[in-house]
């Protein structure tokens, strides 16, 4: 059943209309950006468990909910981001706005969820890729000490979209090719499972709707994981050629199409 919600301006949060109470359902006034309110409460998918739509007080590891535009033009990493190698924080020409986060040939960097990790969440954003074969991963780890992968999206050699579970024992179908150049949303969602059923799935767009089956879409239902996310590494495994990420936003539920 579809959740409804309503927009709190005091509280700068959504409530979600129960028959006995309303919970808080923490989303902050930040994905209000330069949408119309009405939009956010029309979701055509409310959530994709109602288990996950949980309020910060239940003690769930912060943040709830992760934003980044990389506009602050500063050349450090944005609080709670970190930089492997080959990282400029206000790359420019940006793909989004004055400036964007540029991963060099053979570079990385991430994000930290927080301590603990996260079990299930929803990652979107933009990004390009400067050389289509072998151009992008993104993998999923768990806690330190370990950093457990625990599942994968990435472009094969010949460009194509591929997920996989952290052991790369399963992989999803293999899905159309990417362009050099061309600017994607990237829809990536994981829930982590009990030993065969880790759900993770992928999907590109040139638009910002998410693609739920087609060439540029991948996912499987059957991933080993079993432990919670921390991390989401994003790498540029390329040779030569930049990846360029924008606008990210990782959340325990679904955003609205461009958030």
């Amino acid at each position: 059943m579809t959740a409804r919600y309503q927009y709190d301006p005091q509280r700068r949060l959504f409530l979600k209309k129960t028959a006995k109470v309303a919970v808080v359902a923490c989303f902050p006034a930040i994905l209000l950006k330069s949408k119309a309110q009405g939009q956010l409460q029309n979701w055509q998918r409310a959530v994709r468990a109602e288990a996950q739509l949980v309020n910060r007080a239940t003690g769930l590891p912060t943040p709830n909910i992760l934003t980044q535009d990389f506009e602050s033009g500063s050349s450090s990493a944005p609080s709670g981001w970190y930089a492997n190698s080959g990282c400029t924080w206000n790359y420019t020409p940006a793909i989004r706005g004055s400036y964007s986060w540029g991963i060099a040939a053979g570079g990385s960097g991430y994000p930290d969820l927080g301590g603990g990790g996260r079990s299930g969440f929803y990652l979107c954003c933009q990004l390009s890729i400067g050389v289509f074969f072998t151009g992008v991963l993104i993998g999923l780890q768990g806690p330190s000490p370990t950093y457990t992968l625990l599942a994968t999206v990435e472009t094969n050699p010949s460009g194509q979209l591929i997920v996989s579970d952290g052991d790369f024992a399963h992989y999803g179908a293999l899905a159309g090719s990417l362009l050099a150049g061309t600017k994607y949303w990237l829809f990536f969602r994981f829930a982590t499972g009990t030993g065969s059923n880790a759900i993770t799935s992928a999907a590109f767009s040139t638009t910002e709707s998410e693609p739920t089956s087609g060439s540029l879409f991948s996912s499987l239902t059957n991933g080993d994981s079993v432990g919670n996310a921390e991390y989401v590494t994003f790498y540029n495994r390329a040779a030569s050629g930049n990846v360029v990420v924008d606008h990210v936003g990782i959340a325990t539920f679904d955003m609205p199409n461009g958030w």
